[in-house]
């Protein structure tokens, strides 16, 4: 049996259909993201708010997924304010995590796209946590069943 068969996780934070499109890592990151958002006192990003993380994120989901992402689509998803969020798209690309490609069709607008080597950190870092998670599903959902008995 699947991990994720195993596991009952919201519809909004999980849609099956996406395990049929996509692989274990991109669940993960997926999950995580959506799952940030729905952490009590998430509206407050002066306190919960992470825009890099976020955004990054959310570049690994669409590029897995075949979409491209805007420089605004990458603020929007960031849940940060936009000045905030351009800093951080700034200090990303800085930093070799992100690079910016033109638009052909628009010269205005330009995407965004993890680099290889921010791909590769973030698939060993989704590695670690599928691993992790397949060494506590077990105990994690045997303790639930017997709190459920109780």
């Amino acid at each position: 049996m699947k991990l994720m068969d195993q596991m009952e996780i919201s519809p909004r934070l999980f849609d099956r259909r996406d395990a049929e499109d996509t692989g274990p890592r991109t669940l993960i990151a997926e999950w995580l993201y959506r799952s940030r958002q729905e952490r009590p006192g998430a509206e407050d990003t002066r306190l919960f708010g992470e825009p890099a993380w976020d955004m990054l994120l959310d570049l690994y989901v669409h590029q897995a997924k075949g979409l491209s992402t805007s420089i605004t689509g990458a603020c929007i998803g960031s849940h940060a304010p936009p000045t905030t969020a351009l800093r951080y798209v700034e200090l990303l690309h800085d930093q070799g995590w992100i690079e910016k490609i033109p638009d052909e069709s628009d010269r205005r607008r330009s995407f965004l796209a993890l680099t290889p080597t921010a791909t590769r950190r973030l698939d060993r870092h989704f590695d670690q946590l599928l691993e992790r998670l397949a060494q506590i599903t077990p105990d994690l959902f045997a303790s639930l069943s017997l709190e459920k008995a109780s």
